[in-house]
């Protein structure tokens, strides 16, 4: 029996809903409105990579997991007195999404490099 795999949509969504974060959390903690919040949740793929990996932080899962739908998902909740916490498995993490990653930082490294150097000459 082949289960349809889960969409990032639907893999951000769950695992939120797992660890009890409300929109309204996760909007804050990405410093948008709770309307922004629920696009982004809605259609993850429109975001930048940036922002995914701000949304894997948060959800304490790596990236690839996320972007890869291919992903092997099993989510475990374990409610406790005071809370619940919720657990995944995640297999086939890709080496060429990491280093897009590593690439897309280093350009960003390198851009704020050339505003704090620019900061400095005006000094």
């Amino acid at each position: 029996m082949n289960k349809k795999p889960l969409s990032i949509s639907e893999k951000v969504k769950t695992l939120r809903e797992n660890l009890g974060y409300s929109q309204e959390y996760m909007a804050d903690m990405l410093k948008v409105s709770q309307q922004t919040y629920s696009l982004i949740e809605k259609k993850p793929e429109k975001s930048n990579l940036l922002r995914i990996q701000k949304i894997a932080t948060i959800l304490d899962v790596k990236i690839s997991f996320l972007l890869n739908e291919e992903d092997a998902f099993n989510l475990y909740s374990f409610h406790q007195k005071g809370g619940s916490t919720a657990s995944y498995i995640q297999n086939n993490t890709h080496q060429e999404l990491n280093e897009e990653i590593v690439n897309q930082l280093k350009e960003e490294i390198k851009y704020l490099r050339k505003i704090i150097d620019n900061k400095i000459n005006l000094s």
